[in-house]
């Protein structure tokens, strides 16, 4: 069956799957927001300066893939920790870093759908086949040598749709909490 059959046959997990991958690009974007607006002169707004960074975040040949991003985010937050415990300032990364692990997750899902050769059962949820660990081949539990995966659309879409609202207090709660510790 190719593509186009799919699509007829499946329209709403192909809908879920476009819409996770569509919510991963919205919380890309929150991540270069934030680390632009962190990074900015907020003396000199319209400095080309305040630029370069962003550019650089788009750029793939400096940042290839969203994990870059994401890395320098939990950086940023890391090294923020140290700085208000420097200060004897109150703050707490944990949140912040949790919105982060979130984001790994979905993009975790996103390769996942991305990457495998996904089958539709028919119920909403697609399915993949990966090789079985040694142990499991010598447990029996279920004859031959691969085993299915399952994702629920669905939960991974909802989940998908509240790491954008997480991802949105990195800007709203994150970047001003940063600043008021970097000025002390």
């Amino acid at each position: 069956m190719d593509v186009r059959e799919l699509m007829e046959k499946y329209p709403e997990e192909f809908k879920k799957i476009g819409a996770i991958f569509y919510s991963l690009n919205r919380i890309d974007i929150h991540l270069v927001t934030v680390l632009s607006s962190f990074f900015i002169d907020e003396s000199q707004l319209d400095s080309e300066k305040n630029f370069i960074l962003n550019d650089a975040l788009w750029d793939d040949k400096i940042f290839p893939s969203m994990e870059n991003r994401r890395m320098l985010m939990i950086k940023t937050i890391e090294d923020i920790a140290r700085v208000a415990k420097e200060k004897a300032v109150v703050f707490r990364p944990d949140g912040f870093l949790s919105i982060c692990a979130s984001i790994g997750k979905v993009q975790k899902i996103r390769n996942k759908l991305a990457h495998q050769r996904l089958l539709f059962p028919g119920d909403g949820n697609v399915t993949y086949r990966v090789r079985k660990s040694p142990d499991e081949r010598l447990q029996k539990i279920s004859p031959g040598t691969l085993k299915e995966i399952c994702i629920n659309l669905d939960k991974e879409l909802e989940f998908a749709e509240t790491v954008i609202i997480e991802a949105q207090r990195l800007h709203s709660e994150f970047l001003p909490l940063a600043r008021k510790i970097q000025k002390g």
